[in-house]
This record gives C-alpha cells, structure tokens and sequence, in this order.
C-alpha cells in the first residue's frame, strides 16, 4: 500500500502532501463541509417554499443515492447542484404560472 493510497486526496491537495495528511487525520476541512451542506440543505427547503407558493401542485422529482442502510448520500457538489436546478425550476415555473407583470413576482 502506498502513502497515497491511506490518505486520498494527497496527489490533489493545494497545500501539499503535509495539509493532506493532517486533515484526513484531525478532519480539518469537515466541520467547514458540514456547515456548507446545511447551508445548501436550508437554500433547497427555501426555493422548493418559494415554487410551492407559487405553484402548490409543484413536486421536484429526485434520484437520490442511498448506502447499504438506505440513508441518503449528499455531496457538496450534489447539493449545489440540487439548489441551481432548483433555481431555474422556480423561474421556469413563474414563467409558466404567473401571467402577471414582472414587479409582483415573488422572486
């Protein structure tokens, strides 16, 4: 086994093989990386509100990854991803709904 292999990320890390180390070991970047995915959770539970309030039979259909346990598996990338479609369904849907002027969107 390679020191690359016990600790991922040691090829790619910007502050080299000593910050690649240290944080898998002491988990520096997680507690940063738990609060942006809360941040990210907290944005898709406001958009989806806001579509819903303007649209109340509006649902977002998702295919969300599960572990052996069947918890949902959330990524950073796949939250940013989640709340950028999110934002273009609420534009797309008071397109759609909303046949009156631009100033009383709720947007």
């Amino acid at each position: 086994m390679t020191l690359e292999q016990s600790f991922p990320g040691l090829r790619n890390s910007p502050g080299g093989a000593v910050v690649a180390v240290a944080d898998n070991l002491f988990d520096l970047t997680g507690p940063a990386e738990a609060m942006t995915a809360e941040v990210l959770q907290n944005q898709t539970r406001q958009l989806s509100a806001q579509i819903k309030a303007i649209d109340p039979a509006w649902h977002y259909d998702e295919i969300v990854p599960t572990d052996t346990l069947g918890n949902r598996i959330e990524t950073i990338q796949g939250l940013t991803a989640k709340v950028n479609d999110l934002r273009f369904q609420r534009a797309a849907v008071a397109a759609r709904v909303m046949t009156c002027s631009p100033e009383t969107l709720p947007i």
